[in-house]
């Protein structure tokens, strides 16, 4: 008798518990991907960070050897260039290149 009480506890507890949907089919997620008619933000941003990471392996000189800025990026590299950000970098790699040089202790000074 203790066993059936024990089996009926265990079933009872097992459905008490059970979160799941006994619907096999639903699903939670869409299982395809609806790209909406004005994705044009999304493809900016996608275009702007591949530029960005083109223009920073390019930097770190991790790019196969390379002659032309790709067209995608022409816009981007143009915006960088004249737009203050080259400006900055330099001015920071300028002034920590001068900071190392200065604490360069040269001959028997």
């Amino acid at each position: 008798m203790r066993i059936l009480g024990i089996s009926i506890f265990l079933i009872l507890f097992t459905f008490a518990f059970a979160n799941e949907d006994f619907n096999s089919h639903v699903v939670d997620r869409p299982l395809i991907v609806e790209f909406f008619e004005n994705n044009e933000p999304y493809l900016k941003r996608t275009l702007h960070l591949e530029c960005t990471s083109w223009r920073f392996a390019g930097e770190a000189n991790n790019l196969s050897p390379w002659k032309i800025i790709p067209q995608e990026c022409a816009d981007y590299v143009r915006q960088y260039i004249t737009g203050g950000a080259y400006k900055m970098e330099i001015d920071r790699v300028s002034s920590e290149a001068g900071a190392f040089a200065e604490s360069m202790k040269l001959g028997d000074k």
